[in-house]
């Protein structure tokens, strides 16, 4: 199996000894987003019927007060799964399928990074880095700040330097994502393939080929990752969510934290 830190066109075929995970962009599920949004209608739902059903019991009024927290928490609770499941299905509604997308093969000989992915068995790999060449893991805020998970290597592709990106940062989305584009032309020109235009744009973004977006591959939870990083990649090298995962209720203590001062 050829290696080496970056560069565009390396054919490698999937190792066939050992296990290997596949981080295949392929949109959000739209099917989990349903569920997180009838969830989180259901507890919304919960937590006001409860508050009614204990306003017009024998103990009335006070017995709604008391009530008020957990209501509180589950309301919360729900509107963050509500908000969470809705984000889903509009974000797969709007791109529909996204393949061929980017891609992360992980074996236990290194990485295998393509911007132009179809799974058919003789795709392209754009980067391809032994587990000796990893210097570290971790996510990093993407297009809208949402987290993608990166593997750092050394590579001599372009970088646009920390100034550069932290400009671009700053900037409305729309704007941000137009200046990548013009700054990726001025690299390798304007009727270069979209698979060097997406690990030119990770370049951009993250500083490293190596990114993809762990919410949008079908499987692919910081935990799998992070087990199959513990068993091949250097020791330091972990995969540690920087979110709360959608299905895990927010914290009741501070809502109780007025009431114990």
């Amino acid at each position: 199996m050829p290696r080496r830190t970056d560069g565009f066109g390396v054919v490698v075929r999937d190792a066939a000894d050992g296990p290997v995970l596949k981080l295949v962009h392929v949109g959000r599920p739209i099917g989990l987003g349903l569920v997180k949004t009838l969830l989180g209608l259901g507890l919304i739902g919960l937590s006001g019927l409860g508050l009614f059903l204990l306003a017009t019991s024998a103990a009335g009024f006070a017995a709604a007060v008391a009530g008020l927290v957990p209501a509180l928490w589950m309301t919360d609770w729900g509107s963050l799964m509500f908000v969470d499941g809705i984000t889903d299905v509009l974000a797969r509604l709007r791109t529909r399928q996204i393949r061929p997308g980017r891609a992360m093969i992980l074996d236990r000989q290194g990485v295998r990074y393509s911007g132009w992915y179809t799974g058919a068995g003789h795709d392209v790999f754009d980067v391809v880095v032994a587990w000796s060449e990893i210097t570290a893991a971790q996510f990093r805020p993407g297009p809208s700040e949402f987290p993608w998970f990166c593997l750092d290597a050394p590579t001599t592709l372009p970088d646009p330097g920390d100034d550069l990106r932290a400009l671009t940062q700053r900037l409305p989305s729309d704007q941000a994502a137009a200046g990548i584009q013009v700054w990726i032309s001025a690299q390798i020109g304007g009727q270069s393939l979209p698979a060097q235009r997406r690990v030119l744009e990770n370049m951009y973004r993250f500083g490293t080929p190596l990114a993809i977006n762990l919410a949008l591959c079908r499987g692919g939870s910081a935990g799998r990752v992070d087990r199959f990083l513990r068993r091949w990649a250097p020791p330091h090298c972990r995969c540690l969510p920087t979110e709360r995962p959608w299905w895990r209720p927010p914290p009741a203590e501070r809502y109780l934290t007025p009431f114990s001062r």
